[in-house]
């Protein structure tokens, strides 16, 4: 459960030398820490020794120093070392006063002893440390890394371990359907500590879908402080560009007593559209609009063509001629006549 934290600062060194004024090479020196897997169990009052190891990979001897420093922690599992030691444990923890020389390619395992504080109430404890080289005065730029950990004290006891969890869904809810256009479902899962007690919790979240093979993600051994959160990623993807996406999360944990637990369990189903289902439905539908808005323009045209008076128009070819034929007869007819009564 416990890593260690690697917090690097550079602390600048700098020699200046009238005879040469290009500054030396920097040395660059590398090391790593480790410590206990688990917590140290230590009840109020009893005093303990923690192992920490120091590790040097380079090619050269490394000084070192160890000391205490206090921690912040947040969300996430992050952590933030501070520049004093806990003031929770002030004097309590004694690291080895130092300076130890660790070996190229070696490591040196330094005792850290712990006098249990007797007011402390059964939790866990983070105590951090760090790790720092000394420079060596003969080089010119010194570039050191310093290595920052922690280790963890579990006061054994009933603890208030109490967790709450949510899901949180892209999309929208239309008359309690949850709905979501995409091609890939992204939920995030939010864990929080509602307790008075860190809680370490494990759990998996199961996913089905429509027309697809069910899923599992399994939610490893995780740590969280008080009144603190973790999140996880929950993703689900349907087989047909139209299903359902069911998720299903489990979240188990201790309760008071590190014998029995409890779990969180809950459901959440979502329809995911595939947008390119939206185009298509989009183009069907202008397509019936279209038609739609042509049929009536046909059908307010013909009523308008049915009221219209209808002219009498000539007939056109033969008969046209013919009629053009009788009317100039009819002409020539009327006007002989009209000229012989006026005789």
């Amino acid at each position: 459960m416990v890593v260690a934290l690697i917090g690097i600062s550079n602390l600048g060194g700098v020699s200046a030398n009238a005879a040469d004024p290009s500054p030396s090479p920097s040395v660059e020196r590398s090391i790593a820490v480790s410590v206990p897997p688990d917590p140290v169990s230590l009840r109020p009052g009893q005093v303990g020794v923690v192992q920490l190891r120091v590790v040097n990979p380079g090619t050269t001897p490394v000084r070192v120093k160890v000391t205490g420093r206090g921690l912040t922690l947040g969300d996430e599992g992050e952590i933030t070392i501070n520049d004093g030691p806990d003031p929770l444990w002030g004097d309590k923890v004694h690291f080895p006063s130092g300076p130890f020389t660790i070996p190229a390619e070696g490591f040196k395992n330094l005792a850290v002893k712990v006098h249990t504080p007797s007011s402390l109430q059964p939790d866990l404890y983070f105590l951090g440390f760090v790790v720092t080289p000394i420079p060596n005065p003969t080089t010119g730029v010194t570039v050191i890394n310093q290595i920052g950990g922690f280790f963890t004290i579990d006061i054994p006891g009933p603890r208030d371990r109490r967790l709450a969890a949510d899901l949180e869904l892209p999309g929208w809810s239309i008359l309690g359907l949850h709905v979501f256009v995409g091609s890939d479902l992204n939920g995030t899962l939010y864990v929080h500590n509602v307790g008075q007690a860190a809680v370490r919790f494990w759990g998996e979240t199961d996913t089905t879908t429509t027309g697809g093979s069910p899923g599992q993600m399994r939610i490893p051994i995780s740590l969280v402080p008080s009144l603190r959160e973790r999140t996880f990623v929950v993703a689900g993807k349907p087989a047909w560009p139209i299903g359902f996406v069911h998720i299903q999360v489990r979240i188990v944990y201790p309760t008071t007593t590190e014998t029995t637990t409890t779990e969180i369990l809950f459901t959440r189903s979502i329809l995911v559209i595939d947008p390119l289902v939206l185009v298509v439905l989009a183009i069907l539908v202008l397509v019936v609009i279209w038609r739609r808005v042509r049929a009536g323009r046909r059908r307010r045209a013909a009523r308008r063509h049915a009221t219209q008076p209808q002219s009498r128009s000539l007939p056109s070819g033969p008969r046209r001629r013919a009629a053009h034929a009788r009317q100039s007869l009819f002409r020539s007819t009327f006007s002989r006549l009209g000229r012989r009564r006026e005789a």
